[in-house]
């Protein structure tokens, strides 16, 4: 996660899978979204052309 908050992949909002691993049996994961001040916000996606139908 720093690697990649370093390479400025991550952005605000996005979403990151947690997986927690015990001693035993316990485990878990969580996916939750990364809401840090430091984050750019991802740029809105602007919507391309169009693929041409076939008539």
């Amino acid at each position: 996660m720093h690697a990649d908050h370093l390479d400025g992949a991550p952005a605000f909002d996005d979403r990151a899978c947690f997986s927690v691993v015990g001693s035993g049996p316990e485990r878990g994961t969580f996916i939750a979204p990364l809401r840090i001040p430091a984050l750019p916000p991802r740029p809105a996606e602007v919507p391309g052309p169009r693929p041409a139908r076939a008539l």
